[in-house]
């Protein structure tokens, strides 16, 4: 990541400079004539660039460190959802991802609402078994980050919320705590919804609701040309996915990716995978808004998929009867 750190400005990261974190800190929370603006990577990026200056590396400070800390918290999640030694091989393919480390190097906010994602998915998957009140607490905080980010932060909230809501409902979750769960997780939408009415207030006194919500980016495209449009956007994410990874190791992915689909009940401490909550909540959104998101919208997915085709080879090394101990060392 450090290495890419310094190379030339791209013209997305220069008008995020020019248009905003150059400008007083009241223009970057408050204007939104264009969604160019992640109001919440913006802010961080003017942060950087009034005390550090403007060199390019230092506008990618933000980004940077998103993207480092996805290392770290990839490995708690896929510990906290599978293994350790899940964790330890999902870890790894998130350092490694060349997408990952391009846009832990691009003064943008993707990677940060990535973070963002996997930080309310373990605390989700946390919250489920322990009625820590701090926890349920940072789960519409961290939303509400995101969503002042990138409004696209709706794909991975929903998500994690669904993924929740069928954990409570199907008993993957503490069964004596049912009521309570419900009760806290319509708070947590609630208060989510607040916070990030509260963190847009400037951007609607502004420039108006509607730059945010209605913009020519998010506008409802007909049925037919949305329809047309959709599959090449969804080949060109994949292809972004896995751009200068062998052959090999793609194919292997998606093998991953199949026997922990079938066999998830004994590759996972979960009942509900939450790519079941991936798969009924990002379509619904799509058919809802019927817009077709930049390929960069879905990067939030990725260290999800990375960590699912994970389990299966340690699935793979418990039916060889490779040493646990040795599991560790064959995930590195």
């Amino acid at each position: 990541r450090i290495v890419f750190l310094f190379q030339p400005i791209r013209y997305d990261e220069a008008f995020t400079l020019i248009e905003f974190a150059a400008e007083s800190f009241s223009a970057v929370v408050s204007d939104y004539h264009m969604p160019n603006n992640h109001v919440f990577h913006t802010v961080l990026v003017y942060v950087a660039y009034h005390l550090l200056g403007e060199q390019p590396w230092i506008l990618r400070l933000p980004a940077l460190l998103s993207g480092v800390a996805l290392v770290p918290v990839s490995f708690l999640l896929g510990r906290t959802l599978y293994s350790k030694q899940t964790g330890l091989l999902t870890a790894s393919l998130v350092a490694a991802s060349p997408l990952l480390i391009d846009y832990s190097t691009n003064a943008r906010g993707y990677v940060l609402v990535t973070l963002l994602f996997l930080m309310i998915l373990g605390l989700s998957g946390y919250s489920r078994w322990h009625q820590n009140r701090v926890a349920w607490l940072l789960i519409p905080v961290l939303a509400s980050l995101g969503f002042w980010t990138i409004p696209i932060m709706l794909y991975p909230f929903g998500v994690a919320l669904l993924w929740l809501f069928l954990s409570n409902l199907t008993g993957d979750a503490d069964p004596l705590q049912r009521a309570t769960i419900t009760k806290r997780f319509v708070i947590s939408g609630l208060l989510t919804a607040l916070l990030t009415v509260l963190l847009y207030l400037p951007v609607f006194l502004n420039s108006g609701v509607n730059s945010v919500i209605a913009n020519p980016f998010v506008s409802p495209l007909p049925w037919t040309e949305f329809l047309a449009q959709l599959p090449a956007s969804l080949l060109s994410t994949w292809e972004q996915w896995t751009m200068s990874l062998p052959s090999f190791l793609v194919a292997a992915l998606l093998v991953g990716v199949v026997i922990s689909v079938i066999f998830h009940r004994r590759v996972a401490s979960h009942r509900i995978p939450v790519l079941l909550a991936a798969v009924v909540w990002s379509p619904l959104v799509l058919v809802l808004t019927r817009a077709i998101p930049f390929t960069r919208v879905w990067l939030f997915l990725l260290p999800l998929f990375l960590m699912i085709a994970s389990s299966w080879l340690l699935f793979l090394l418990q039916h060889i009867r490779i040493p646990k101990w040795s599991r560790a060392v064959a995930a590195v």
